[in-house]
């Protein structure tokens, strides 16, 4: 994917890309999002995840035969519909987000998850002590 994007915009580092197409960031680099827009966030039929979609997700997660032990990264969590729908599989799955007024409101939204199924920072910052993943999604 990374040399698709850099064939498609030469010279551009992917990151840069990211940052450019994920809107507006403050100076460490992470989105900025206000308590008004992380609240209305998941009522925007773009956040959503409606049923159709769910089952997709699920199913197509599902077809890729992962152990049930396996370890699923949400990457750009929002406020974590998609991770409650694979933490709701029994998929071990943490999401990440650079926004904490996001995942204060997916806390609020989706009940069934714990703050330490979110992690508070963005890709370029993951380390090894990060552990590995046998997938990553994102929405």
């Amino acid at each position: 994917m990374a040399e698709q994007i850099k064939k498609q915009i030469p010279g551009q580092p992917v990151t840069e890309l990211a940052k450019a197409l994920t809107g507006e960031r403050n100076a460490s680099g992470s989105q900025v999002h206000g308590e008004q827009q992380a609240s209305g966030y998941e009522d925007d039929p773009e956040h959503t995840l409606f049923s159709q979609e769910r089952q997709v997700w699920l199913a197509a997660v599902d077809a890729l035969g992962l152990s049930p032990h396996a370890r699923v990264l949400d990457l750009g969590a929002g406020t974590g519909a998609l991770l409650a729908a694979l933490k709701a599989q029994g998929l071990a799955a943490v999401g990440l987000e650079p926004s904490a007024i996001m995942i204060e409101q997916g806390l609020v939204l989706h009940p069934e998850l714990k703050a330490t199924d979110f992690k508070h920072g963005d890709a370029s910052a993951m380390t090894s002590e990060d552990g590995m993943f046998d997938l990553i999604v994102s929405r």
